[in-house]
């Protein structure tokens, strides 16, 4: 990763053992959504992330304090049509055309949030797996019922099948794949976003977060989010 040195936390920040949301890096619309899903990335990085690290569409790399302490070196790229584009790339590249590494270059790749704002996503898999070892894993999340974001580049939405059928075709074998937020996660989430008032919306997202601690929510949000999720995380291997 270029310009080590000057790496700073973003969207997430570590106070002992234990990482945070920053919450003046992202929307006050989202708190709640990123909170949740933040959680899971940390957990199945902190599992899987090991080696050679490539953090595909990286923006502003929020996730290098996670993984720093578990890899052997880290490599970074991102588009120059993305927001976030900093100073730590190490490779410019449309990731809907081929990117600049070597074949077998990489034990792990982090693809969060970006596979949405792709038009030629059956590529960037068939790259990920060329670039990957064997036995490699991909650890990659999308959302499913969100709001349009980073417009016009937010393309598309998948299902844990499409996210199946393009690993598959890709020759990525399944590892698992996991829903994060149910019916009540979504509905705090669109409340946060369509109430105008910042106080009220942030307040409505934190009541959200507690009811969804509570043993009645958790049942709701597990009964739905097979139907009704907020994003999908997978991790993927190259067999």
């Amino acid at each position: 990763m270029k310009n080590i040195e000057k790496w700073q936390p973003s969207i997430i920040y570590k106070v002992g053992d234990e990482f945070k949301v920053n919450y003046g890096h992202i929307s006050y619309r989202s708190r709640l959504a990123v909170k949740l899903s933040i959680g899971h990335y940390i957990s199945k990085i902190r599992e899987y992330a090991n080696g050679n690290l490539l953090d595909l569409g990286c923006g502003t790399v929020p996730y290098y304090e996670v993984y720093k302490d578990l890899v052997d070196d880290v490599k970074c790229t991102d588009w120059e049509n993305s927001m976030h584009v900093d100073s730590h790339l190490d490779v410019v590249s449309n990731l809907n055309e081929a990117i600049n590494f070597k074949d077998k270059e990489f034990d792990t790749i982090i693809f969060t949030d970006v596979l949405e704002h792709l038009s030629r996503p059956e590529l960037v898999m068939s790259e990920i797996n060329r670039v990957l070892k064997k036995g490699g894993i991909v650890v990659l999340a999308v959302p499913f019922i969100y709001n349009i974001h980073e417009e016009p580049h937010d393309i598309a939405r998948y299902t844990r099948f499409g996210i199946a059928d393009l690993a598959e075709k890709s020759g990525l074998e399944v590892v698992e794949i996991e829903e994060i937020g149910g019916a009540l996660t979504i509905i705090g989430d669109i409340l946060g976003k369509i109430i105008p008032i910042k106080s009220l919306s942030i307040l409505v997202q934190w009541l959200f977060g507690m009811l969804l601690k509570t043993r009645i929510a958790l049942y709701l949000e597990n009964k739905t989010k097979k139907k009704l999720t907020r994003s999908y995380l997978a991790i993927l291997r190259k067999e």
